[in-house]
């Protein structure tokens, strides 16, 4: 039987599992959209629009994982 505070260790570490990925994404969408970035800028498309669109951040994930705590408890 597992005990609730190895529960919730292991959704901390879950969690900040997640909030890596999610961090080291930006790296990769960003480089994946690279070539329609550039051409969106080439006929005069501000470049902060799509990075703006494009970014993560983790004040946003936070958000979530609080609002998913404050729906469901956990």
């Amino acid at each position: 039987m597992r005990k609730p505070g190895l529960i919730k260790a292991n959704i901390v570490v879950r969690r900040m599992v997640i909030m890596k990925d999610y961090l080291c994404s930006k790296d990769y969408i960003l480089s994946a959209y690279r070539k329609n970035i550039d051409a969106f800028v080439a006929v005069g498309g501000d470049s902060a629009i799509p990075s703006a669109i494009l970014t993560v951040k983790k004040d946003w994930l936070e958000a979530a994982f609080d609002e998913r705590k404050k729906k469901y408890g956990t």
